[in-house]
């Protein structure tokens, strides 16, 4: 047992407070390990006044949550620096809590949250929650629900996506499994030194470096006592990130071991940039460790591979000392990326992720190309499919690959790069990845809108006893016919604007051309706003990526009338929004919602595409 005490006036020391949180964690990881024979996960030092990044390598998988991380990239890079540089291979999150969200969260803005956080480094998620589902005393339908309607979601067989949830699923078990493969190669390491991750904040602002394409972490200074933190051939951690410099800023906090680290590093000629200027607070401030910091910096700062610049425009700073991205980025969209390096498979894995935080459901597709440090053959790795098929659309010289991207606002791609001879060459008759909308085909030849739909409406609703939950909703259909494409809110004079569920969507189209026409057909449906599947002609078509949903139908459409088949899905809360005053769980109320109701339904227009 650990036993602090301390007063508001006498506040503990937080170096000593980390160091006991390490010593704890210690033993805890220990046990796990030697009396149960398991590996240990535990949510490490965040919202406290102790130096996270030292006590991540505690564990064996360490992990943090969306909802305190508020999905802040910048804030999963702090995590994963140390994560990575320990050889952790779980970084794990608590992921989907968002406050206010009950019953409102959708599928497209948790696989958003995943990206957002493979983009930082993180690649293991138990998504937040799936709570008990039968009837519960002093609890009215839909279920039981957790911090009193507070946080989302409540994942289960009462919500009416339930029966779709594998289409994410699979994808986010295809994506865990490609960020755990080999490991990962980051470009630039920022030395941060911080007792204060109460809130977790950003610590590098500017875009420079992430329009350029550079990736970066954070590492504390003690972790540079972990037996990876070496120089070999001018890169630190050779075998685990292989970073190409450290960078210190003028305002970060200084230990003397760690300058001493510094020095050492330098002396194998490994860039160390002073970024700003040279910093001069030391953490833990008192006169003997002042004097021994300004005596190693001043020793540091003479040495060759130690570079004073500018904090404006680091990236150009880089790049004027060699140092550059191992992809570079060219894009007019917020592009993340990461590397990781399979020596068992020959292969990099490259992710590529378009933020468009800030832009409505549907907007902000970009374009632009990434060039990749590497040679071999590119492959896209489609995680909602599950399919791996050759990239056509690609340069390449002796040291580097370029591929031209389209990315839909929040859509990500995985490049695989195949280390192959020069003699491997793909057959022009080889399936490619061209119809996925990332690596797209342009110039169609015609684009067919589909219109005049039939709408099967199935509204889910509460049991006349609204005590009974086991049950699950009251189902009851009806049926319209619309023209166009419109939120189920905006049909005319029907009054859907509370109701949820599930819509069953059909039209059809005429296909004229016969078999001597060589075309490709896909159907394209935009931005999904919870889930759909769709049919051609009663076959079900692969899995859609909710952000671009978008397949190739060549080879299921027929001569003459085809029909087009589309079941989309709700969450809850427009059922309940009118009811909200009466939800009971556990016999405390529901608490205050202020929003609307929600466009529901198949939103976009429908076109299938001719090239």
């Amino acid at each position: 047992m650990i036993i602090c005490l301390y007063t508001e006036i006498d506040r503990p020391d937080t170096s000593q407070l980390t160091e006991l949180n390490q010593e704890y964690l210690g033993a805890i990881n220990s046990w796990s390990r030697d009396s149960l024979g398991l590996e240990f996960s535990q949510q490490v030092a965040y919202g406290l006044q102790m130096d996270m990044l030292a006590s991540i390598p505690s564990v064996d998988a360490p992990e943090l949550e969306t909802l305190s991380f508020k999905n802040n990239i910048d804030g999963y890079r702090q995590f994963a620096g140390p994560a990575h540089l320990a050889g952790k291979r779980v970084i794990s999150s608590e992921c989907g809590a968002s406050v206010g969200s009950a019953y409102q969260q959708s599928i497209p803005e948790l696989v958003a949250e995943v990206q957002r956080s493979i983009a930082g480094g993180v690649n293991n998620f138990i998504f937040h929650g799936m709570p008990y589902s039968g009837d519960y005393p002093n609890t009215t339908w839909p279920t039981f629900t957790t911090f009193f309607y507070l946080y989302s979601e409540m994942h289960g067989r009462h919500q009416p996506a339930w029966e779709y949830y594998s289409d994410f699923i699979n994808w986010t078990a295809r994506m865990q499994y490609i960020s755990q493969k080999g490991v990962p190669k980051v470009d630039i390491a920022f030395w941060l030194k911080s007792t204060d991750f109460v809130e977790i904040e950003t610590k590098y602002v500017p875009q420079d470096l992430r329009e350029a394409g550079y990736t970066y972490q954070y590492l504390s200074p003690d972790n540079f006592a972990l037996s990876t933190a070496f120089v070999q051939n001018e890169t630190f951690a050779p075998d685990a990130q292989a970073f190409k410099a450290i960078v210190v800023r003028a305002n970060d906090s200084m230990t003397n071991d760690g300058i001493r680290k510094l020095i050492s590093f330098a002396s194998h000629g490994f860039p160390i940039i002073l970024s700003g200027g040279v910093p001069s607070h030391v953490s833990p401030a008192n006169t003997v460790d002042n004097f021994d910091c300004q005596s190693a910096l001043e020793e540091l700062c003479v040495m060759d591979s130690v570079h004073i610049v500018s904090y404006d425009n680091l990236a150009q700073s880089l790049v004027a000392l060699d140092i550059h991205p191992r992809i570079e980025v060219d894009a007019n969209g917020t592009w993340y990326t990461t590397w990781r390096e399979d020596l068992n498979a020959s292969t990099s894995y490259i992710y590529v992720y378009n933020d468009a935080a800030s832009t409505p459901r549907g907007d902000g597709v970009s374009a632009g190309n990434i060039r990749i440090a590497a040679t071999g053959v590119p492959y896209l790795y489609d995680s909602w499919t599950g399919e791996v098929k050759p990239i056509r659309d690609y340069q390449q010289t002796t040291d580097s690959i370029t591929i031209p991207l389209r990315l839909a606002g929040k859509q990500s791609v995985v490049i695989g790069v195949h280390h192959t001879n020069d003699s491997e060459t793909m057959s022009p008759s080889t399936d490619s990845a061209s119809t996925h909308s990332a690596v797209y085909l342009d110039n169609p030849s015609q684009i067919l809108d589909l219109t005049n739909w039939t709408l099967v409406l199935e509204s889910w609703t509460q049991p006349a006893n609204h005590s009974e939950i086991s049950n699950g909703a009251v189902k009851h259909n009806t049926t319209y016919h619309i023209p166009s494409l419109v939120p189920w809110q905006g049909i005319l004079d029907k009054n859907l604007s509370n109701v949820s569920g599930r819509g069953f969507y059909t039209t059809t189209f005429d296909w004229s051309l016969d078999d001597s026409t060589s075309c490709t057909a896909v159907i394209d449906l935009g931005a999904i706003f919870h889930t759909a599947r769709v049919f051609i002609n009663g076959q079900p078509l692969p899995t859609l990526d909710v952000a671009w949903a978008r397949a190739d139908v060549s080879n299921y459409l027929r001569q003459g009338s085809n029909v087009v088949e589309v079941v989309v899905s709700t969450p809850l809360f427009n059922a309940l929004l009118p009811i909200w005053g009466d939800l009971i769980t556990s016999g405390t109320s529901a608490r205050d919602v202020s929003a609307i109701p929600a466009d529901y339904g198949l939103l976009e227009s429908v076109q299938v595409i001719i090239y």
